[in-house]
């Protein structure tokens, strides 16, 4: 004769195959999300589109330079994306406004990045020069991708190409 197994452990067993089934649905569904951005990006540039434009403005005048990125960014997947746009330095030259969209799913967004040098020649004449960029991109609330870039080579005297 077989020993009778209790109901609690049949509704664990079910508990069980349910949280696996909704762990399996949500990398699905982030894996999906990030295929659908990155390919949406990638035919928006491959396109023949500008998604990112840029600007240098240099005031002879004040020694001011302000280089401004606009950068359009599509959403076709399936979760919320958030985009962030900044710099960090330790010249007292640098300053930067960061920009930040979150892009709801099949939106578009639009981002704003302005860094200003408030002396270009002071600042490309020191020691002190590096100008850091990130560009942080996120599927909220699951997973995130980080890119570092180099600003510095942004910042140049009109003619000093």
């Amino acid at each position: 004769m077989k020993p009778k197994t209790p109901g609690g452990i049949w509704a664990l067993r079910g508990i069980s195959v349910l949280i696996a089934l909704v762990v399996i649905g949500a990398i699905l569904a982030v894996g999906f999300s990030a295929y659908q951005d990155y390919s949406g990006i990638k035919s928006e540039i491959s396109s023949g589109n500008k998604p990112v434009s840029g600007i240098a403005v240099y005031n002879v005048t004040s020694g001011v330079e302000t280089v401004s990125f606009n950068v359009t960014v599509p959403n076709r997947g399936l979760l919320m994306l958030n985009v962030t746009m900044s710099c960090s330095t330790s010249s007292a030259y640098v300053s930067c406004r960061s920009a930040q969209a979150e892009i709801p799913p099949g939106g578009e967004g639009a981002l704003h990045f302005v860094m200003t040098v408030t002396d270009v020649k002071q600042f490309l004449s020191s020691t002190n020069r590096q100008v850091n960029g990130t560009i942080a991109m996120s599927l909220v609330p699951f997973v995130s991708l980080s890119i570092g870039l180099n600003f510095t080579k942004y910042v140049q005297l009109p003619g000093a190409v």
